[in-house]
């Protein structure tokens, strides 16, 4: 293993924070939309066609995967 963490920005990416939360975020090209790539929520998904849209989404998506 190399001792990276799976929240370090890819290339064209950013780590954000949401509350207590880390999230990775990435650009993908070829589909043209922003998606998580990792994150300290375990099973958080989530894609968007704008950097600011998935931004928007992220909180609300972190509270549907905290409902039992």
């Amino acid at each position: 293993m190399s001792g990276e963490s799976p929240l370090r920005a890819a290339r064209d990416g950013a780590v954000v924070r949401i509350g207590e939360h880390s999230v990775a975020l990435a650009y993908d090209p070829d589909g043209e939309v922003w998606f998580v790539q990792a994150s300290s929520v375990p099973g958080l998904t989530g894609s968007a066609e704008s950097f600011d849209e998935l931004l928007d989404d992220l909180p609300g998506l972190i509270r549907q995967i905290a409902l039992p």
